[in-house]
């Protein structure tokens, strides 16, 4: 019984073992193979081919000379899928296994982008090194994807939102404003925002209210039962209607250690 005992718990370690042997080696395996590998000569990866080869070839080259007369580097990550991780963790995590920036100054920035899946599910980060933290700080990070890329994004246009991103973080990373005056602008600009809403909500009645009358007037009925009808078909007068999807882009900026 003694034997059998000791035998049964020396069975158990050893099987104990095998298991955490497998699942730290899979693990790390699956980590590995969730980014893109490193290449030197490209700053840009697009895993989902949404930019097109011109508009790739723009932006990298445009890394490439910012990284080779600055000394700052950043990276553009697109991406269809993020492995289960939140974009910070996969964006930090991408940062450290290339490596971005240079090493002792930790001047790196990672743009993440993942443009896929469905409701809920696209996501974009901006994570900038301890190096620079100082001059793109987690506020103004999180205000460039805000202000900058997001609304480009809902339009559908991806390389719109990296180009104005890059128009406001290299100049933040080289001194030639601050970050300061770059959110001072940031709420000059929401402060026109409810002029612009009005605006828009009355272009959008008068939009209905001529539809309802142009349904009328084919149909032979009054200009009010027209636009009855027409909220009750969900504002479509014989015609229809797409929402675009980037409505619900998750958005978000922050800092962490040290790339180099």
């Amino acid at each position: 019984m003694v034997m059998t005992s000791v035998l049964n718990r020396e069975l158990t370690r050893v099987f104990g073992s095998v298991f955490a042997f497998f699942l730290v080696f899979g693990s790390t395996a699956f980590a590995n193979d969730c980014f893109p590998s490193k290449n030197d000569t490209k700053l840009v990866y697009d895993e989902v081919a949404v930019l097109t080869n011109s508009e790739y070839k723009e932006l990298n080259d445009y890394l490439i000379k910012v990284s080779n007369q600055t000394s700052n580097q950043i990276v553009i990550a697109i991406v269809g899928d993020l492995c289960g991780m939140d974009k910070a963790m996969y964006a930090a995590e991408l940062g450290h296994k290339w490596g971005v920036g240079r090493k002792g100054k930790d001047n790196g920035v990672v743009i993440l982008v993942k443009p896929t899946g469905g409701k809920g599910q696209r996501r974009t980060f901006i994570a900038v090194g301890y190096g620079l933290e100082g001059v793109i700080p987690d506020a103004t990070a999180k205000l460039i994807v805000e202000n900058e890329m997001i609304p480009n994004f809902k339009s559908g246009n991806i390389y719109n939102g990296l180009k104005a991103a890059l128009n406001v973080i290299v100049p933040l990373a080289v001194g030639e404003f601050n970050y300061v005056a770059y959110e001072k602008k940031s709420k000059k600009r929401k402060g026109k925002f409810p002029y612009m809403v009005v605006l828009i909500i009355g272009l959008v009645i008068i939009s209905k209210v001529m539809g309802a009358r142009n349904y009328a007037q084919q149909n032979g009925i009054s200009l009010w039962s027209a636009f009855f009808m027409g909220s009750l078909l969900g504002g479509s007068y014989g015609g229809s209607g797409r929402r675009g999807g980037w409505d619900d882009f998750s958005s978000g900026g922050g800092g962490f250690g040290g790339f180099g």
